[in-house]
C-alpha cells in the first residue's frame, strides 16, 4: 500500500512538473510564477540602467520635439498618460490626442509615456509648467494595477530597470505619501529579483505573498496548488478580468483609494495652475470583456468616486459601446487572437492597443466634453 502510494504521488509530481515547465514557456509566466534568471537579470540591468528615471521609474522621458502641425508655441493643452494616451501602436499623429489637437486647431503637448502608471504620470505634471489652458489625464483601465505596484515584472513584463516605479500611499488623513524607488546598482537589482520584499517591502503583488507570484520551486504540486488558490487566477477562471477586484472599496490593495487621490491631487493642482483638469477614462480590452459578460464595466466604482468628488472626469467606455453599431468591440483594438487564446478570452478575442477607430472616437469624446465645460471658449 505504502508503495502504491508512493507511486501515485511521483506520477503526480511527474506530472506537474511537465505542467510547471509547460507554464514557464508562457510569455507573461511571471504574473504567477516567480523564478528569473539572474543571469539575464543582470545583462538587463547592464543594458537599460541608464533609460531608467531614478526619480520615479520607467522609462526616462523622451524630449519633445516642436509639434509637426503646429510648431513650438504656446500650447493651449497637454496629456499625460501611458502607452493608450501616447497613441502607441498607430500611426504618428492617428493617436487619440493629437486628432484632439488638430480638431481645436491648436498645440496640446503628449507627455505620456508608455508603461507609465497614473502615479507617475501625476509626478511628471508635478514637473511641468507650460501654461496651457487644460490638462488631461488618461487612465486606462487595467492600471490600477500599477498604483499599487512597483515592479512590472511581477505582473507579466521581462524583469528590466525600467518595470521599476515609485508609488503613492493614502495616509491618514487621505496624504499621498511618495514611496521612492531604492538605490540600486546590477548587484542590487539581483538581489531585488532574488528577493524582492527586501527592496519594495510597500508594493503590492510581493511574489510570495497571497496576492503576488508563488516562487516556482520543487515540490511543484504545491507550487501549482498555490498559483491555483491566486486570486487573480481564480478570477481568470470566472471569467473576469484580473485586476477586477482592485476596483472594490474594500480591497486590501486599497488601489481605488489611491487611484482616487491621485485624480483628485491631478485636478486639484491643474485648478491651482489655472488649468481645466479632465480625466479620461480608457477601457481595456479586458473592460469590454466585463461589460459583455457582466451587464457593466468593472471600473465603474472609480468614475463615481471621481464624480462624487466634483473631479472632472470623462467615461468613454459606455459611449463606445453604443457606437459599435453593430460591429464588434475588437474593432477598437489592435491585436486580435486566434486558436486557444481567442477560446480563452472569448466573446472578445482581442487585446493590444487602441485602434484608429477608437482614437478617432475618443478624440470626438474629448472634444465635446470641452466644449461642454466652455473650456474652449476661453
Amino acid at each position: 500500500m505504502a508503495l502504491a502510494l508512493i507511486l501515485v504521488a511521483m506520477a503526480v509530481e511527474a506530472g506537474s512538473a511537465i505542467i510547471y515547465c509547460w507554464l514557464r514557456t508562457y510569455p507573461q509566466s511571471s504574473r504567477f510564477l516567480w523564478r528569473p534568471d539572474l543571469k539575464q537579470v543582470r545583462a538587463n540591468w547592464d543594458a537599460g540602467s541608464s533609460m531608467l528615471d531614478r526619480n520615479i521609474g520607467g522609462l526616462v522621458a523622451p524630449e519633445l520635439g516642436p509639434d509637426p502641425e503646429f510648431g513650438d508655441g504656446q500650447p493651449c493643452g497637454s496629456a499625460y498618460g501611458d502607452s493608450f494616451t501616447s497613441g502607441y501602436e498607430v500611426a504618428f499623429r492617428e493617436g487619440w490626442a493629437e486628432r484632439l489637437s488638430h480638431m481645436l486647431g491648436c498645440r496640446i503637448v503628449n507627455y505620456a509615456v508608455g508603461g507609465y502608471g497614473i502615479d507617475q504620470a501625476y509626478r511628471r505634471f508635478e514637473s511641468i509648467r507650460d501654461g496651457s489652458r487644460f490638462a488631461l489625464l488618461g487612465l486606462d483601465t487595467n492600471g490600477i494595477m500599477d498604483v499599487v505596484s512597483q515592479y512590472d515584472g511581477w505582473l507579466g513584463s521581462e524583469p528590466v530597470p525600467t518595470a521599476l516605479k515609485g508609488r503613492f500611499v493614502v495616509d491618514p488623513p487621505d496624504q499621498l505619501s511618495w514611496i521612492p524607488l531604492p538605490e540600486l546598482d546590477a548587484d542590487k537589482f539581483v538581489a531585488l529579483n532574488r528577493t524582492p520584499s527586501s527592496f519594495l517591502p510597500r508594493a503590492y503583488f510581493l511574489p510570495g505573498t497571497r496576492h503576488g507570484a508563488v516562487f516556482a520551486r520543487f515540490p511543484y504540486t504545491l507550487t501549482l496548488a498555490r498559483v491555483a488558490l491566486m486570486p487573480s487566477v481564480r478570477a481568470l477562471i470566472r471569467g473576469r478580468a484580473e485586476w477586477s477586484s482592485l476596483y472594490q472599496a474594500d480591497d486590501p490593495s486599497g488601489a481605488l483609494r489611491v487611484a482616487v487621490a491621485i485624480s483628485e491631487a491631478f485636478a486639484k493642482l491643474a485648478r491651482a495652475r489655472g488649468q481645466r483638469p479632465l480625466i479620461v477614462v480608457l477601457p481595456v480590452s479586458g473592460s469590454f470583456r466585463e461589460a459583455a459578460d457582466f451587464g457593466q464595466f468593472e471600473y465603474i466604482s472609480l468614475v463615481q468616486e471621481l464624480r462624487a468628488r466634483n473631479i472632472e472626469v470623462l467615461d468613454v467606455g459606455p459611449t463606445m459601446l453604443a457606437a459599435r453599431n453593430g460591429r464588434s468591440a475588437c474593432d477598437y483594438f489592435t491585436q486580435h487572437h486566434t486558436g486557444v487564446a481567442a477560446w480563452l478570452l472569448s466573446p472578445l478575442p482581442c487585446g493590444g492597443h487602441y485602434s484608429g477607430l477608437a482614437h478617432a472616437i475618443i478624440a470626438q469624446l474629448v472634444y465635446d466634453e470641452l466644449k461642454h465645460q466652455d473650456v474652449l471658449e476661453h
